[in-house]
């Protein structure tokens, strides 16, 4: 999925693959292995081992609160069109694991009023 790898959840994380750098991603995902390769920026994708879910996580981001609303909603949306099971970490609120677009509905509602 996306994110990426924003999928973090404390010492269980897997890596899932990469896929192409987008604008906003965090920067300590970014694979400088491979750019320095030559092959162009590569964010880094993560599953937890256990549940095979992506787990996004607002501690995990670094930037001011637009920023990290703005990279948790592309997550969250880019996990719906995927089909991908994901749980959202905001501050003060959990919305445990899911999908379908009820699910991202109730997160992207979590992330509006964060």
């Amino acid at each position: 999925m996306t994110d990426s790898n924003a999928a973090r959840q404390h010492g269980q994380d897997d890596f899932a693959g990469l896929r192409d750098y987008r604008e906003g991603d965090a920067m300590q995902h970014i694979d400088w292995k491979s750019y320095a390769r030559g092959m162009g920026l590569h964010t880094k994708l993560f599953v937890t081992g256990q549940s095979q879910e992506l787990v996004f996580s607002w501690n995990d981001l670094q930037g001011d609160i637009e920023a990290r609303i703005s990279l948790l909603t592309r997550w969250v949306i880019e996990a719906e069109r995927l089909g991908a099971r994901f749980s959202l970490h905001l501050p003060g609120k959990r919305i445990s694991p899911g999908s379908g677009q009820r699910h991202m509905e109730r997160c992207l509602k979590a992330l509006a009023l964060t």
